[in-house]
């Protein structure tokens, strides 16, 4: 017999809203509990596949410049048409900066103001922005990278 909601609650000793919460993917559960009701369901022989371990939305953010400029434009239309295409938890952010103010770049790339699990520069080789690249790849783990998603730099 299939295993149902109600009995991979009453297995991980939480209510079915958690267990459909966590078996659709939808997030919003304390890990501890993700971790629960998906060792019960695999106890239970649940037949759908199980979810990985929820880790929230990983963001990934595209710098650019500019926008005005028919080639920028078109790549910000197809990172736009990428975005549309990914898994819910991946948002891609596109930012366009001025490519005239090359630290205000570098301090974006240093602090984002958010975490992010990537990101995406396609912008002019300037000494200011391949500096602050190749720091935060050298400290992407305590500057808001997302575990082992540190990324790296390619030239």
């Amino acid at each position: 017999m299939k295993p149902t909601f109600r009995t991979i609650a009453d297995r991980a000793g939480v209510g079915t809203a958690t267990v459909e919460r966590v078996l659709n993917g939808r997030g919003g559960v304390r890990p501890e509990l993700v971790e629960k009701v998906i060792a019960a369901a695999r106890a239970l022989d649940y037949p759908k596949r199980l979810p990985e371990v929820h880790n929230g939305i990983r963001r990934i953010d595209v710098l650019l410049v500019r926008p005005e400029t028919t080639f920028f434009a078109r790549l910000a239309q197809a990172f736009a048409r990428i975005a549309a295409s990914l898994d819910p938890s991946i948002a891609l952010h596109r930012t366009f900066l001025d490519e005239h103010d090359p630290a205000a770049i570098a301090r974006h790339i240093a602090d984002p103001g958010t975490r992010r699990a990537g990101l995406v520069v396609a912008m002019p080789d300037l000494p200011a922005i391949r500096a602050a690249l190749q720091r935060a790849t050298a400290t992407g783990t305590r500057r808001g990278w997302r575990g082992a998603d540190r990324p790296a730099c390619l030239t």
